[in-house]
Order: C-alpha cells, then sequence, then structure tokens
C-alpha cells in the first residue's frame, strides 16, 4: 500500500504530523490493507491568507476492485483534523467491505445452482 502526503495553502507538514497520518490512517485501514493500494492525505485551508481558517483534511483510498473511498473532516488543530477524517475513513471502508462481502456472498449463491450436480 502506498501512502503520499499533500499540504495545500499554506499549511506545513513536519515530519511528525506525516508519521503521525500514517500510523492513523494506517490503524483505520488496517482490516482492508490487502485490498488498498493507496492511501493518500491531503491537508488544506478553505482561506489561505487566513491562519485561523480551519484545516481540512481529505482521505483518499484506493479500494482494489471496489472503489475510491474518500473521508473528509475539518478542526483548527491539524493533527484533530487527521483524527475525525481518519475515523470516518474506517466506517467508510468497512461498510464498502461488508458490501462486498455481502455482494461475493451473492455471487455465490447465483452460481451455484449452475455449477452443483
Amino acid at each position: 500500500m502506498r501512502f503520499e502526503m499533500f499540504a495545500d495553502n499554506n499549511i506545513t507538514a513536519p515530519k511528525e504530523l506525516r508519521m503521525y497520518a500514517e500510523s492513523r490512517v494506517g490503524l483505520g485501514v488496517y482490516r482492508a490493507a490487502d485490498r488498498l493500494s493507496f492511501v493518500g492525505v491531503r491537508l488544506r485551508r478553505d482561506d489561505a491568507d487566513a491562519a485561523e481558517s480551519p484545516v481540512q483534511c481529505q482521505l483518499e483510498t484506493w479500494m482494489r476492485g471496489l472503489v475510491v473511498v474518500t473521508a473528509r473532516h475539518a478542526d483548527a488543530d491539524s493533527y484533530v483534523a487527521i483524527d475525525g477524517a481518519a475515523a470516518l475513513l474506517e466506517q467508510a471502508v468497512l461498510r464498502k467491505l461488508g458490501e462486498a462481502a455481502t455482494t461475493d456472498a451473492d455471487e455465490q449463491e447465483l452460481y451455484a445452482g449452475f455449477t452443483s450436480d
């Protein structure tokens, strides 16, 4: 799984913040790690000129054979924005995994009638 972090609009992303984001997001998606090909973290401010503008954290993960799953959270603190987005991403990934498991089970049931003796 490839991990990338991007910072826009006058946000500095020190090594510590990147390591924090990688660990928090990793904990959120570990159940689906074998199905993920990419995880991206984007930090940005709505108003680049206002230092007090909330930081938006948008997370994207590409799930092989499924879809791109995204989550977004905003807060004045970059760490809190990452935490919130990671929690939302975990819920969305689990939901997609559940949908995929249901679809796989339905397909197996559908084809069982054709392949049984």
